[in-house]
């Protein structure tokens, strides 16, 4: 397990309309079983399908997530279980876009299911 591993199990995906226009964000839970409030770690203000292509911009909020744990956790915890992969039948791609670096990455999606 390198620095790069996480703990899928410990975050969950969500969509708040906290804000106009909404967003979708990556919470941590707590672990400690206190009722402590869940921390925001990613927050995704742009997922959206454009031309065949999901378009995912997202912004680390915390400083122990790499932006390999973060698409990893935007895959598994909001693609895979908050839609059940409900993008898949209109993207073959997905560009991860890194708000704070501008860092972009594209994947195709049939490597994630």
């Amino acid at each position: 397990q390198g620095s790069d591993y996480i703990d899928k199990a410990q975050y969950e995906g969500v969509y708040t309309e906290a804000t106009v226009p909404g967003y979708h964000a990556i919470l941590r839970r707590n672990s400690n079983g206190q009722n402590q409030p869940e921390v925001e770690t990613i927050k995704i203000p742009t997922l959206e399908v454009r031309d065949l292509t999901l378009v995912c911009e997202y912004e680390i909020m915390t400083n122990d997530i790499t932006a390999p744990m973060a698409e990893s956790l935007i895959l598994t915890v909001l693609l895979e279980e908050f839609y059940e992969h409900d993008y898949q039948d209109e993207a073959d791609k997905i560009e991860f876009i890194n708000l704070k670096s501008q860092a972009a990455r594209t994947i195709a999606y049939s490597l994630v299911v």
